[in-house]
Order: structure tokens, then C-alpha cells, then sequence
């Protein structure tokens, strides 16, 4: 046999046992799965990723490992959420009377009437404004950056990434967790407590709205409460960050939440289903902005005090 038959024949063989794949010298090619790559070309599992292929395969595995990060939790503290679900939709009708506004009446002229009184009033319109993005993006947002700013141009280490990360990871938080609630309300279909006063009753009563019924509308839907999820989001989110301030930011959240029973628009289990929603978005933005940044928590940004207080990374 010739030297050059011998090395064509070596190019479709393996090894004597060992697995080893052999190849042909410089300027021959290589076929695999279809396809013909040049000679000394990396092989990087069974065909070579493109850039693209590369990205999408990164998040994959991002977005894999945060829901992971979200189930560990679930595996661990689902039961007692279930079993606080089950004590809040014990109680949803009792707090519906004793909270909102004027639900005892059974007049839905009156109640509305009581709920545009309290619109008026500071402290509701700011606890229902902390359901909302738009305090995040003016105010909270804008402060984080400044702060994170402010810290790395002082060490000569400023740069976007480091800057905005924050600031991102406390608008994401609170942006899924209000999205969640609202393809959750979808799901559940279960209407606001008010919605039996449309038949002269007392509101409280749980109803549903069938499936064929306006399917991609959430409006008059209650589970669960997405101001509520917003406030959580992104109170849970800033208490990783601000450690000191984590109670104070949680009172306002819940706040948010007495406020929308208080106006007569959510039962309390919407606002529990929305406290949950809250915390798992965290969960699954952290875990994201982990593998983003070597396995680094957010909470350690700044070499802040959650890293010496305990917080788990």
C-alpha cells in the first residue's frame, strides 16, 4: 500500500481501541455530519457552533439554570406557600368586608363614590404609585446609577456594565414579576371581588370568567395583583442590595397591597399570590445576573454590608 493510500485509509479509521479520532495532515479535509472544514479546523462538539448558535446556546443555559435557581426554592418552601395560599382564600371574603371601602353597602354608585374619595387622598395615591414602573424608571433607577457612577469613576473602573447593573436588575425584577401577574390573571381567570355587586349582592363571592370570553383580555381580573408583584419585585430586589432598608421597603410593598384591598380591587390572596411572584422573579433575575457577572451576586456590587450581614449567594 501506498504512503498515500495508507493516510486516506487511517482518515476514516479510528485507533486501536482508544477512541481517538485521526487526521489527515495539512491541506487534506475533514467530513463530519455533512459537512467539510478544512484541516486543523477546532472541533467543538459534533459540528462547530456559529457566533449566533454560540449566544442562543448561552442563554439557554442562562435561562435553564435561573428557572432552576426558582424551582430549588419551590422544592424546598412549596408546601408552606401552598398551605399560605390556602389560609389567604380562607380569609379572602372576610378582609374583602372588613377592607374595602364601603363593601358592606352592597351599592355599587356608593362604593364607587368611596373609592374616588380615597383617590384623593396622599398616602393611597403614593402606595398605589409604588405598583407601578414609572417610579422605578424616574426615580429608583436614576439613583442607582448616579450611586454605582459616583463609586467606579472614583477607582478609575467606570464602565456601563458596572454602572447600570443595579439599576437593571431592579427594573427586571419588578417588570417579570408584574408580567407574571398578568399572564397569571389569564390563567386563573378569577374576576376582582366586586364583580357579584353587578348583580345587586354584596361583593366578595369568587367568580370566574369562562374561557371564551375575551381570552387575551386581563381587565377586571384579580389573581393576581399586579401592582402588588411590581411593589414586591421591587422591593424584594432593593432589599438584596440595601440590606437596612430591606423592612422599610417591604412595608411600603405590602402597603401597596392593603391599598388595592382597601379600594376594593383584590382579595387577599391576590395579594399573597402576588408577594410569591414577587420573590421568585427576584430569584430568577439574580441567578441571571450571576452567571452574567462569574458567579458574583449582585448584592456584592458594591462590596456592600449583605455580603458581611449573610445574605446567601
Amino acid at each position: 500500500m501506498t504512503v498515500e493510500a495508507s493516510r486516506i485509509v487511517r482518515v476514516g479509521t479510528r485507533g486501536a481501541g482508544d477512541g481517538r479520532r485521526v487526521l489527515p495532515e495539512a491541506g487534506g479535509a475533514d467530513t463530519l455530519g455533512g459537512r467539510t472544514r478544512p484541516t486543523g479546523a477546532r472541533h467543538d462538539g459534533p459540528l462547530a457552533r456559529s457566533p449566533v448558535e454560540r449566544v442562543i446556546h448561552g442563554w439557554r443555559v442562562r435561562l435553564v439554570g435561573a428557572w432552576g435557581a426558582c424551582a430549588a426554592w419551590l422544592r424546598r418552601w412549596g408546601w408552606w406557600v401552598l398551605m399560605g395560599l390556602v389560609v389567604s382564600l380562607c380569609w379572602d371574603r372576610a378582609a374583602y368586608l372588613n377592607l374595602a371601602a364601603g363593601a358592606r353597602l352592597g351599592d355599587v354608585a356608593m362604593m364607587e363614590a368611596k373609592r374616588g374619595a380615597l383617590e384623593t387622598r396622599w398616602w393611597f395615591a403614593l402606595l398605589k404609585g409604588l405598583g407601578e414602573l414609572t417610579w422605578i424608571v424616574v426615580f429608583v433607577a436614576p439613583v442607582l446609577v448616579l450611586r454605582d457612577w459616583a463609586h467606579f469613576a472614583s477607582r478609575g473602573l467606570a464602565s456601563a456594565g458596572r454602572v447600570l447593573r443595579r439599576a437593571v436588575f431592579v427594573l427586571l425584577s419588578a417588570a417579570l414579576a408584574g408580567g407574571a401577574a398578568e399572564v397569571l390573571k389569564l390563567v386563573v381567570r378569577r374576576l376582582r371581588p366586586n364583580a357579584a355587586l353587578d348583580e345587586g349582592l354584596i361583593g366578595g363571592w369568587f367568580a370566574f370568567r369562562p374561557w371564551w370570553e375575551r381570552p387575551l383580555s386581563a381587565e377586571n381580573l384579580g389573581f393576581a395583583s399586579s401592582h402588588a408583584a411590581v411593589a414586591f419585585g421591587a422591593a424584594m430586589a432593593l432589599g438584596l442590595i440595601w440590606p437596612r432598608a430591606r423592612w422599610l421597603v417591604l412595608a411600603l410593598a405590602i402597603g401597596t397591597g392593603l391599598s388595592r384591598m382597601i379600594a376594593g380591587a383584590h382579595f387577599l390572596s391576590d395579594v399573597y399570590a402576588a408577594g410569591v411572584l414577587g420573590w421568585l422573579a427576584v430569584l430568577f433575575v439574580r441567578e441571571l445576573d450571576r452567571q452574567n457577572n462569574g458567579g458574583a451576586g449582585v448584592e456584592s456590587h458594591l462590596g456592600s454590608s449583605a455580603v458581611r450581614r449573610g445574605v446567601p449567594a
